[in-house]
């Protein structure tokens, strides 16, 4: 029998990836367009922030670490955390900052935009990752991206300081007065999901005629869905796709069926290139042509509205291109 809280931490583990994963399974870790999906083991505090001059090797740390310089050009990247390791690929040595650090109270990794200052190599410069985690570990889920977080603060010879800065935000809203929801997002009770969970976890959860999971979630080019979820794996990956931190003042609570269908932007199709042809993936997506703020009205009856707020982020003085090992 699936629990109610099995079904919280195997969210948990995908709306924060920097959290074990629970008893329903494993979360797969995916090529990553704008740090859509990084699902990691454990995590690093932004307030955490090394100090200049103190040891990394004080800090948690990979056994053993290889970071070389992937010149390849632009394309798709990766970040795969695996049993007791962690590899990349390709990845943006922005996008490996952003992963190692968490702000308090933010859910998963920091987007780019959180990153100020800094030179210009950390916008261009791409890198692979092995890191293995100690032995000394044992059976517990190492803290994967904290070692990360050292093995950058060491290689790249980061000097960074944590600092709160207005920035633009998104707030997500209901869009109709009147509250009620779009076709395409159905409340479902904590039952319901409870036995589709239970199903699922014997090899036989259903799927929609568009491929919906009844419980999980996937997110994609132009696609995301979800089967008895809540809202925030949603507005996480919405919230990496625009690269501006959303804060949910929807009320909505509980667990919901939702699919959210559009046609990637300029801007969208850059990111997932990171330079290359955006007409590589335009083909990814069948809503002809509907933008994802119409497709988050008319889909799901929610909307965006542009505000400013006080946000995390870390400011880097220093840094470094490291030699490949």
């Amino acid at each position: 029998m699936v629990k109610r809280s099995d079904l919280s931490t195997r969210e948990s583990a995908i709306v924060n990836p920097h959290q074990p994963r629970g008893p329903l399974g494993h979360v797969s870790a995916i090529v990553i367009p704008c740090l859509a999906a990084i699902v990691g083991l454990g995590g690093a505090s932004l307030r955490a922030v090394q100090a200049p001059g103190q040891n990394p090797a004080d800090s948690l740390s990979f056994e053993v670490a290889s970071l070389r310089q992937n010149v390849s050009g632009p394309g798709p990247f990766a970040i795969l955390p695996l049993p007791g390791r962690l590899r990349g690929t390709n990845v943006p040595a922005k996008f490996l900052i952003a992963a190692a650090f968490v702000a308090p109270g933010q859910e998963g990794p920091l987007l780019p935009y959180q990153i100020i200052g800094g030179p210009d190599w950390l916008n261009t410069a791409r890198f692979d990752l092995e890191g293995k985690a100690p032995e000394s570990v044992g059976s517990a889920l190492p803290p994967l991206f904290a070692m990360l977080k050292t093995l950058l603060l060491e290689r790249f010879k980061l000097t960074v300081r944590a600092e709160t800065r207005e920035l633009p935000i998104y707030t997500i809203v209901r869009a109709r007065a009147d509250g009620q929801l779009g076709p395409q997002l159905v409340r479902r009770s904590e039952a319901e999901c409870a036995a589709l969970a239970a199903q699922a976890k014997s090899g036989g959860g259903p799927t929609t005629a568009s491929g919906r999971p009844a419980v999980g979630f996937r997110s994609g080019i132009g696609r995301i869905v979800g089967g008895c979820f809540r809202l925030a794996s949603l507005i996480q990956q919405v919230s990496r796709g625009l690269e501006r931190v959303i804060v949910d003042r929807t009320g909505l609570e509980g667990r919901f069926d939702y699919e959210l269908v559009w046609t990637p932007d300029t801007f969208q199709l850059s990111q997932l290139n990171q330079g290359g042809a955006a007409g590589s993936v335009a083909a990814a997506s069948a809503a002809d042509g509907t933008s994802q703020l119409t497709a988050l009205t008319e889909q799901l009856g929610l909307r965006l509205e542009s505000s400013r707020a006080p946000i995390d982020v870390i400011v880097i003085d220093h840094a470094e291109l490291p030699q490949s090992d």
